[in-house]
Protein backbone atom coordinates (compact mmCIF):
# COMPACT_ATOMS: atom_id res chain seq x y z
CA UNK A 1 0.00 0.00 0.00
CA UNK A 2 1.41 3.56 -0.71
CA UNK A 3 2.21 5.66 2.77
CA UNK A 4 -0.58 7.51 4.19
CA UNK A 5 -0.82 10.99 3.18
CA UNK A 6 0.66 13.33 6.03
CA UNK A 7 -1.67 15.92 7.41
CA UNK A 8 -2.05 19.00 4.79
CA UNK A 9 -0.61 17.01 2.07
CA UNK A 10 -1.85 17.93 -1.63
CA UNK A 11 -3.42 15.08 -1.67
CA UNK A 12 -5.56 15.53 1.29
CA UNK A 13 -5.93 19.59 0.13
CA UNK A 14 -6.99 18.25 -3.66
CA UNK A 15 -10.12 16.76 -2.63
CA UNK A 16 -10.05 13.85 -4.96
CA UNK A 17 -10.17 10.94 -2.78
CA UNK A 18 -6.43 10.07 -3.85
CA UNK A 19 -5.91 8.80 -0.62
CA UNK A 20 -8.15 6.12 -0.71
CA UNK A 21 -8.96 3.40 -2.85
CA UNK A 22 -6.23 1.45 -0.57
CA UNK A 23 -5.74 -1.23 -0.96
CA UNK A 24 -6.18 -1.94 -5.13
CA UNK A 25 -7.08 -5.87 -6.46
CA UNK A 26 -4.33 -6.61 -8.56
CA UNK A 27 -5.10 -9.47 -10.47
CA UNK A 28 -6.02 -11.43 -13.69
CA UNK A 29 -9.09 -13.29 -15.09
CA UNK A 30 -9.48 -15.34 -18.33
CA UNK A 31 -12.19 -14.85 -21.04
CA UNK A 32 -12.81 -17.03 -23.35
CA UNK A 33 -14.35 -15.95 -25.70
CA UNK A 34 -14.19 -12.05 -24.28
CA UNK A 35 -16.09 -9.04 -25.61
CA UNK A 36 -14.39 -5.79 -26.16
CA UNK A 37 -16.23 -2.59 -27.12
CA UNK A 38 -14.84 1.31 -27.83
CA UNK A 39 -11.93 2.99 -27.96
CA UNK A 40 -10.27 1.57 -25.10
CA UNK A 41 -11.32 -2.41 -25.19
CA UNK A 42 -13.62 -2.59 -22.48
CA UNK A 43 -14.61 -5.78 -21.44
CA UNK A 44 -18.12 -6.89 -21.19
CA UNK A 45 -19.61 -10.04 -21.06
CA UNK A 46 -23.07 -11.05 -22.70
CA UNK A 47 -25.31 -9.63 -20.73
CA UNK A 48 -23.56 -6.18 -21.52
CA UNK A 49 -22.65 -5.86 -18.03
CA UNK A 50 -19.07 -4.07 -17.91
CA UNK A 51 -15.69 -5.02 -15.91
CA UNK A 52 -15.52 -2.92 -12.94
CA UNK A 53 -12.36 -2.35 -12.83
CA UNK A 54 -11.89 -1.51 -16.36
CA UNK A 55 -14.27 1.14 -15.62
CA UNK A 56 -11.82 2.85 -12.75
CA UNK A 57 -14.87 0.57 -10.45
CA UNK A 58 -17.19 3.73 -9.51
CA UNK A 59 -15.58 6.26 -12.16
CA UNK A 60 -17.55 5.21 -15.70
CA UNK A 61 -18.54 9.17 -16.23
CA UNK A 62 -17.14 10.48 -19.46
CA UNK A 63 -15.98 7.16 -21.01
CA UNK A 64 -17.26 6.40 -24.20
CA UNK A 65 -17.13 2.91 -24.00
CA UNK A 66 -19.59 3.11 -20.74
CA UNK A 67 -22.13 5.18 -23.33
CA UNK A 68 -21.70 3.07 -26.23
CA UNK A 69 -25.61 2.24 -27.78
CA UNK A 70 -24.48 0.71 -31.36
CA UNK A 71 -21.68 -1.24 -32.13
CA UNK A 72 -20.01 -2.10 -35.80
CA UNK A 73 -19.93 -5.63 -36.64
CA UNK A 74 -17.02 -7.15 -34.57
CA UNK A 75 -13.53 -8.12 -35.16
CA UNK A 76 -12.80 -11.48 -34.54
CA UNK A 77 -9.28 -11.99 -32.91
CA UNK A 78 -7.62 -15.66 -32.95
CA UNK A 79 -5.04 -16.78 -30.27
CA UNK A 80 -4.17 -15.22 -26.40
CA UNK A 81 -4.88 -11.54 -25.77
CA UNK A 82 -4.42 -8.94 -23.39
CA UNK A 83 -4.66 -4.91 -23.05
CA UNK A 84 -2.50 -1.93 -21.88
CA UNK A 85 -5.60 0.58 -22.64
CA UNK A 86 -7.03 2.42 -20.25
CA UNK A 87 -9.18 5.78 -20.36
CA UNK A 88 -6.15 8.10 -21.17
CA UNK A 89 -3.37 5.63 -22.33
CA UNK A 90 -2.00 8.80 -24.54
CA UNK A 91 -0.87 10.80 -21.56
CA UNK A 92 2.64 10.47 -20.39
CA UNK A 93 1.73 10.03 -17.11
CA UNK A 94 -1.28 7.79 -17.49
CA UNK A 95 0.95 5.48 -19.98
CA UNK A 96 3.27 4.94 -16.77
CA UNK A 97 0.89 4.87 -14.21
CA UNK A 98 -2.20 3.18 -15.50
CA UNK A 99 -1.20 1.34 -18.35
CA UNK A 100 1.65 -0.54 -18.41
CA UNK A 101 1.41 -1.96 -14.67
CA UNK A 102 -0.95 -3.63 -16.27
CA UNK A 103 2.20 -5.65 -18.41
CA UNK A 104 3.66 -6.37 -14.87
CA UNK A 105 1.53 -10.33 -14.81
CA UNK A 106 2.32 -10.35 -18.51
CA UNK A 107 4.70 -13.57 -17.28
CA UNK A 108 2.26 -15.45 -15.51
CA UNK A 109 0.00 -15.66 -19.06
CA UNK A 110 0.59 -17.99 -22.14
CA UNK A 111 3.96 -16.64 -24.09
CA UNK A 112 2.27 -16.48 -26.82
CA UNK A 113 -0.08 -13.62 -25.25
CA UNK A 114 -0.28 -10.75 -27.60
CA UNK A 115 -0.75 -6.82 -26.68
CA UNK A 116 -3.47 -4.34 -27.43
CA UNK A 117 -2.12 -1.13 -27.67
CA UNK A 118 -3.28 2.80 -28.71
CA UNK A 119 -3.83 3.13 -32.26
CA UNK A 120 -1.59 6.36 -31.88
CA UNK A 121 1.47 5.42 -30.33
CA UNK A 122 3.94 8.52 -29.93
CA UNK A 123 7.78 7.92 -29.44
CA UNK A 124 7.67 7.26 -25.59
CA UNK A 125 5.14 4.49 -26.20
CA UNK A 126 7.03 2.22 -28.98
CA UNK A 127 10.32 3.18 -26.70
CA UNK A 128 8.67 1.10 -23.56
CA UNK A 129 7.15 -1.60 -25.53
CA UNK A 130 10.64 -2.04 -27.16
CA UNK A 131 12.36 -1.90 -23.76
CA UNK A 132 9.63 -4.22 -22.24
CA UNK A 133 11.01 -6.51 -25.50
CA UNK A 134 7.07 -6.73 -26.80
CA UNK A 135 8.05 -4.78 -30.77
CA UNK A 136 6.77 -8.30 -31.97
CA UNK A 137 3.92 -8.85 -29.77
CA UNK A 138 1.63 -5.60 -30.09
CA UNK A 139 -1.29 -4.69 -31.59
CA UNK A 140 -2.98 -1.72 -32.32
CA UNK A 141 -6.74 -1.82 -31.38
CA UNK A 142 -8.29 -2.34 -34.56
CA UNK A 143 -11.70 -1.51 -33.83
CA UNK A 144 -14.17 -0.80 -31.00
CA UNK A 145 -16.10 -3.99 -31.31
CA UNK A 146 -13.78 -6.75 -30.88
CA UNK A 147 -14.55 -10.66 -30.30
CA UNK A 148 -11.45 -12.24 -28.56
CA UNK A 149 -10.50 -16.20 -28.43
CA UNK A 150 -8.55 -16.05 -25.19
CA UNK A 151 -8.58 -12.66 -22.87
CA UNK A 152 -6.61 -12.49 -20.23
CA UNK A 153 -7.70 -9.17 -18.49
CA UNK A 154 -4.88 -7.54 -16.42
CA UNK A 155 -6.54 -5.19 -14.30
CA UNK A 156 -5.35 -1.44 -14.17
CA UNK A 157 -3.12 -1.84 -10.97
CA UNK A 158 -4.29 1.71 -9.41
CA UNK A 159 -7.43 3.84 -9.94
CA UNK A 160 -5.90 6.73 -12.03
CA UNK A 161 -4.58 9.60 -10.32
CA UNK A 162 -3.71 7.25 -7.30
CA UNK A 163 0.21 5.14 -6.99
CA UNK A 164 0.99 1.67 -5.95
CA UNK A 165 4.14 0.41 -4.85
CA UNK A 166 3.49 -2.72 -7.08
CA UNK A 167 3.40 -0.74 -10.36
CA UNK A 168 5.80 1.97 -9.20
CA UNK A 169 8.79 -1.04 -8.28
CA UNK A 170 7.95 -2.61 -11.69
CA UNK A 171 8.82 0.65 -13.55
CA UNK A 172 11.91 1.30 -12.24
CA UNK A 173 12.86 -2.56 -12.07
CA UNK A 174 12.19 -2.42 -15.86
CA UNK A 175 13.32 0.98 -16.95
CA UNK A 176 15.57 2.62 -14.78
CA UNK A 177 18.56 0.56 -16.40
CA UNK A 178 17.91 2.08 -19.86
CA UNK A 179 19.12 5.72 -18.90
CA UNK A 180 21.32 7.13 -20.82
CA UNK A 181 25.15 6.65 -19.58
CA UNK A 182 26.25 9.54 -22.32
CA UNK A 183 24.05 12.47 -21.42
CA UNK A 184 25.46 14.49 -18.82
CA UNK A 185 22.70 15.39 -15.94
CA UNK A 186 22.45 18.57 -14.18
CA UNK A 187 21.65 18.48 -9.83
CA UNK A 188 18.45 20.47 -9.86
CA UNK A 189 15.80 20.80 -12.34
CA UNK A 190 13.59 23.62 -13.57
CA UNK A 191 10.74 21.44 -15.71
CA UNK A 192 9.88 24.16 -18.41
CA UNK A 193 6.33 23.89 -19.78
CA UNK A 194 5.53 25.31 -22.96
CA UNK A 195 2.72 26.18 -25.23
CA UNK A 196 -0.03 24.30 -22.59
CA UNK A 197 -2.94 25.46 -21.56
CA UNK A 198 -1.65 25.79 -17.78
CA UNK A 199 1.73 28.05 -17.58
CA UNK A 200 3.43 30.34 -15.44
CA UNK A 201 3.24 33.61 -16.47
CA UNK A 202 6.59 34.97 -14.92
CA UNK A 203 8.47 31.88 -16.05
CA UNK A 204 11.58 34.10 -17.15
CA UNK A 205 11.70 35.98 -13.57
CA UNK A 206 11.30 32.64 -12.12
CA UNK A 207 13.86 30.50 -14.05
CA UNK A 208 16.48 33.81 -13.75
CA UNK A 209 16.01 33.43 -9.79
CA UNK A 210 16.65 29.63 -9.90
CA UNK A 211 19.50 29.92 -12.31
CA UNK A 212 20.93 31.60 -9.82
CA UNK A 213 21.02 29.78 -7.07
CA UNK A 214 22.37 26.90 -9.31
CA UNK A 215 19.39 25.27 -11.01
CA UNK A 216 18.85 24.88 -14.50
CA UNK A 217 15.85 24.95 -16.83
CA UNK A 218 14.68 22.03 -18.52
CA UNK A 219 13.06 21.29 -21.92
CA UNK A 220 12.20 17.83 -21.35
CA UNK A 221 10.02 17.02 -24.82
CA UNK A 222 13.99 17.87 -26.49
CA UNK A 223 14.98 14.82 -24.77
CA UNK A 224 15.28 11.37 -25.35
CA UNK A 225 13.31 8.82 -22.65
CA UNK A 226 16.75 7.56 -21.75
CA UNK A 227 17.63 10.95 -21.23
CA UNK A 228 15.14 12.05 -18.61
CA UNK A 229 15.67 9.16 -17.13
CA UNK A 230 19.45 9.46 -16.58
CA UNK A 231 18.41 13.09 -15.45
CA UNK A 232 15.80 12.41 -13.07
CA UNK A 233 17.66 9.50 -11.50
CA UNK A 234 20.66 11.96 -10.52
CA UNK A 235 18.69 14.97 -9.24
CA UNK A 236 18.60 16.54 -6.17
CA UNK A 237 15.91 18.45 -6.54
CA UNK A 238 13.05 19.54 -9.22
CA UNK A 239 10.68 22.35 -9.40
CA UNK A 240 8.32 23.20 -11.85
CA UNK A 241 4.62 23.52 -12.73
CA UNK A 242 2.09 20.35 -12.31
CA UNK A 243 2.32 18.24 -15.17
CA UNK A 244 3.53 15.05 -16.74
CA UNK A 245 7.03 15.76 -16.80
CA UNK A 246 6.67 15.27 -12.85
CA UNK A 247 6.05 11.38 -13.80
CA UNK A 248 9.71 11.84 -14.09
CA UNK A 249 10.00 11.32 -10.37
CA UNK A 250 9.89 7.02 -11.14
CA UNK A 251 13.35 7.51 -11.84
CA UNK A 252 14.46 9.52 -9.01
CA UNK A 253 16.39 8.57 -5.80
CA UNK A 254 14.71 8.50 -2.29
CA UNK A 255 15.79 11.72 -0.62
CA UNK A 256 15.34 14.05 -3.92
CA UNK A 257 12.83 17.47 -3.28
CA UNK A 258 10.43 17.87 -5.40
CA UNK A 259 8.50 21.37 -5.64
CA UNK A 260 5.52 21.53 -7.60
CA UNK A 261 3.92 24.37 -8.52
CA UNK A 262 -0.01 24.50 -9.18
CA UNK A 263 -3.16 26.80 -9.50
CA UNK A 264 -5.56 27.18 -6.65
CA UNK A 265 -8.22 26.42 -8.94
CA UNK A 266 -6.18 23.27 -10.39
CA UNK A 267 -5.42 20.87 -7.70
CA UNK A 268 -4.45 17.16 -8.00
CA UNK A 269 -2.06 15.22 -4.99
CA UNK A 270 -1.30 12.65 -8.32
CA UNK A 271 2.62 13.80 -7.96
CA UNK A 272 2.55 13.78 -3.86
CA UNK A 273 0.96 9.72 -4.15
CA UNK A 274 3.85 9.28 -6.52
CA UNK A 275 6.56 11.22 -4.32
CA UNK A 276 5.46 8.93 -1.52
CA UNK A 277 6.27 5.36 -3.57
CA UNK A 278 9.89 6.85 -4.33
CA UNK A 279 10.82 7.65 -0.89
CA UNK A 280 10.98 12.06 -2.82
CA UNK A 281 9.98 14.42 -0.72
CA UNK A 282 7.04 16.61 -2.33
CA UNK A 283 6.55 20.21 -1.09
CA UNK A 284 4.20 22.67 -2.97
CA UNK A 285 3.30 26.39 -3.91
CA UNK A 286 -0.56 27.18 -4.48
CA UNK A 287 -1.12 30.54 -6.45
CA UNK A 288 -4.26 32.03 -7.26
CA UNK A 289 -5.06 30.62 -10.85
CA UNK A 290 -7.17 32.60 -14.16
CA UNK A 291 -9.70 30.63 -15.96
CA UNK A 292 -6.92 28.91 -18.21
CA UNK A 293 -5.05 28.33 -14.29
CA UNK A 294 -2.11 30.28 -15.44
CA UNK A 295 -0.11 31.45 -12.22
CA UNK A 296 2.08 34.42 -11.26
CA UNK A 297 4.68 32.72 -9.06
CA UNK A 298 6.10 34.43 -5.92
CA UNK A 299 9.62 33.70 -5.85
CA UNK A 300 10.36 34.88 -2.31
CA UNK A 301 7.51 31.91 -1.06
CA UNK A 302 9.42 29.49 -3.38
CA UNK A 303 12.73 30.34 -1.91
CA UNK A 304 11.26 29.24 1.34
CA UNK A 305 10.72 25.54 -0.25
CA UNK A 306 13.90 25.22 -2.36
CA UNK A 307 16.20 22.11 -1.38
CA UNK A 308 19.58 23.77 -0.19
Amino acid sequence: MIPPPAPGSLRLLAKLGQEGYQPWPIFWTKHSPARLIGNHALLVDDGKRACAEGLYRTHPEGMEDYNTLWLPRPIVLAGNWTSTLTRWEGNYYHWFMDCLPRLALLDQLPPDTRVLVPASLSPFHRQTLQWLGLQQRVQPVPGRHLVVENYFFSTPTVMTGCADPYGVRFLRGKFLPHADPAFTPVEKIYIRRRGKTRDVVNEAEVIAFLEQRGWQAVDLEALTLAQQIQLFAHARGVCGLHGAGFTNLLWCRPGCVAVELLAENFLNGCYDALASCVGVEHRFLIQPGDEAQRIRVDVGRLSQLLPD
